[in-house]
């Protein structure tokens, strides 16, 4: 049976309204390659995640959002991040008049490379590599006081390019310099998909419960979501003298609590099943 679950967010703010400050931490200068063309799919790629965290916070009434120091606006050097202590955040988020500061720590790209062997029917072997596109970024939020709130490392995926292995030899693997499209839309979505950490997220897990002779009359309220119903069958049996019994019992019953989300109900009944 499928039971959802409301958890809360990730990120909690004590501000019904809150305004943020966005630091690009970002550095290309700190990249060990010196390709031009792939140092701009890195720049372009953060470039687009920062755009994805501005879309996403002004669709929300509840958010102002402000980028500053940010590589796009031509700004090459940014502030150290050795010198972001609680003190110089406090005084920062004072002078600006904001309730959070949002930092963009790292961001980076790669391949990840997966064989594939397939045995042919003359009994040689062909070999595939596929290539897995990774977009990957760390994300730090502090409060006004100085104190951080949360630290993510978001990350995005999709599969790239498979390329064959010829004559046992491996396939030349293919260039980060021209993912440039592939890397932009996985970092813009990377980006829209940050703001997700402060809204409850609602989950869907799958309970087993017990059925048989035993549990006819309450196994269709069950399957029919009545859960009282279900609770008054299902009470007396937990107390039944049959061990066996009083404890499917307890178990289903612990699976009904959850579902109606009296998780303290729940938790009692389960314990009472002796199913965790």
């Amino acid at each position: 049976m499928p039971i959802s679950k409301e958890l809360p967010p990730e990120i909690e703010v004590d501000e019904k309204e809150n305004t943020i400050q966005l630091i690009n931490f970002y550095d290309f200068n700190k990249l060990d390659f010196n390709n031009e063309k792939k140092i701009k799919v890195f720049i372009t790629g953060a470039n687009k995640m920062i755009e994805g965290l501005e879309k996403s916070f002004a669709a929300d009434s509840h958010f102002n959002l402000y980028v500053s120091d940010s590589l796009k606006n031509g700004n090459m050097k940014c502030q150290s991040q050795a010198l972001l202590n609680k003190d110089s955040i406090e005084l920062f988020c004072l002078e600006k008049h904001i309730s959070l500061l949002l930092t963009l720590d790292e961001f980076d790209i790669s391949l990840h490379k997966e064989m594939e062997v397939e045995e042919n029917e003359d009994g040689s072997k062909s070999r595939t590599a596929h290539y897995e596109l990774n977009v990957v970024a760390a994300i730090s939020l502090y409060n006004s006081s100085g104190e951080i709130i949360n630290r993510s490392r978001l990350r995005e995926a999709e599969h790239y390019k498979s390329r064959s292995v010829i004559s046992g030899l491996l396939a030349v693997g293919p260039s980060l310099a021209r993912a440039g499209d592939e890397v932009n839309s996985l970092a813009k979505s990377m980006g829209e998909g940050y703001i997700n950490k402060f809204y409850p997220t609602t989950i869907s897990e799958q309970r087993y419960y017990y059925t048989g002779k035993k549990f006819s009359e309450v196994t269709p309220y069950i399957k029919n979501f009545d859960w009282q119903k279900a609770i008054e069958f299902l009470l007396p049996l937990a107390k039944s003298n049959d061990t066996k019994l009083a404890r499917k019992a307890a178990h289903n019953l612990s699976v009904v609590y959850e579902a109606l989300g009296n998780y303290n109900e729940a938790e009692f009944w389960l314990q009472k099943s002796g199913t965790r």
